[in-house]
């Protein structure tokens, strides 16, 4: 969670710095996913869904700032992709809550 909330912070300056964030994002989303899922305490893990969906969703709402921004022209396809990962994980943590 640490680092996802470090990258709202983060204000990349090329194309490459973009891409490269769009990527490790995408890293951190699809293993904080696999982590929660694997807490075995349910109370635990319920707490864990609600943080997680939240600073899903915090990072969603910046990604859709970050689209209008002149180095997103160039990385679309990285931010539609990191887009649809954001989407699908607040979907996911939204049901199995």
């Amino acid at each position: 969670m640490f680092y996802l909330q470090t990258f709202e912070k983060i204000k990349p300056t090329s194309n490459v710095e973009m891409r490269l964030l769009c990527h490790t994002i995408l890293l951190l989303l699809a293993r904080t996913v696999d982590r929660v899922g694997a807490i075995a305490d349910q109370r635990s893990q319920s707490v864990a869904r609600i943080q997680v969906r939240q600073t899903f969703c915090l990072l969603l709402n910046r990604l859709e700032l970050a689209t209008a921004s002149e180095l997103a022209a160039s990385v679309q396809t990285e931010l539609q992709r990191m887009r649809l990962a954001l989407n699908t994980a607040v979907d996911r943590m939204n049901k199995d809550a």
